[in-house]
């Protein structure tokens, strides 16, 4: 029995179904719950887009670009912003620290994902994982020049003004990044709806000013 299921599950394996279901598994700690977070996020919006269109037309549109946009930016923009500064802002000597780059996929999809997708192809670690890290480097230090030594004395404030300049570039770049995405759906989105919604009562193509949001 345990062959034949171990079998089964080598084919599914090899179809995009079974593809789709092995990313949302529990394989990484962090990043398996936000695949599967987008799954249902994406569901859910889905059904509101739908109950909204049997109410209006504008409703539907308003809730699609309300809930589709800041999926987006929310998922995506905010992440991209956090990349994109660690890659302007850190020095060079720096960047290893914090932007790792993923292996390159091999075809498809993914590959195209890992060249367009700065998500996809950078990996950046947590602050408690610089932290850890930070403490990590200091043990090993310790242990190889000796807690008392010269050496050890001159190398360790080296180590702390390093791993603290990582830490605030890893603050400040998810401080941007969700400053940038909380400012697009607090504001920039509620104002492209009810511009848009002006647009159509003004254009005569619907006969109320209905902005939710």
């Amino acid at each position: 029995m345990s062959s034949i299921a171990g079998n089964l599950a080598q084919s599914v394996a090899h179809v995009p179904l079974g593809n789709a279901l092995k990313a949302i598994d529990f394989a990484q700690p962090a990043y398996t719950p936000l695949l599967q977070n987008q799954v249902i996020y994406a569901t859910t919006i889905g059904a509101r887009i739908h109950a909204a269109s049997l109410r209006s037309g504008n409703e539907m549109r308003e809730t699609a670009v309300r809930d589709c946009t800041g999926y987006l930016f929310w998922y995506f923009a905010s992440d991209i912003i956090l990349r994109a500064y660690l890659k302007k802002a850190l020095p060079k000597s720096m960047q290893p620290a914090l932007l790792k780059e993923r292996p390159k996929p091999n075809g498809g999809f993914a590959e195209l994902m890992w060249k367009l997708n700065p998500t996809a192809r950078y990996e950046v670690p947590t602050s408690h994982q610089v932290q850890a890290r930070h403490k990590l480097t200091l043990e090993r230090l310790e242990q190889k020049l000796g807690k008392g030594s010269e050496a050890f004395k001159k190398a360790e404030p080296v180590v702390e003004q390093y791993f603290k300049e990582l830490l605030q570039h890893r603050y400040a770049a998810r401080a941007l990044g969700i400053a940038f995405a909380i400012g697009i759906l607090s504001v920039g989105i509620q104002a492209l709806n009810m511009f848009l919604t002006h647009e159509n009562v003004v254009s005569g193509k619907t006969g109320r000013l209905n902005a939710t949001g």
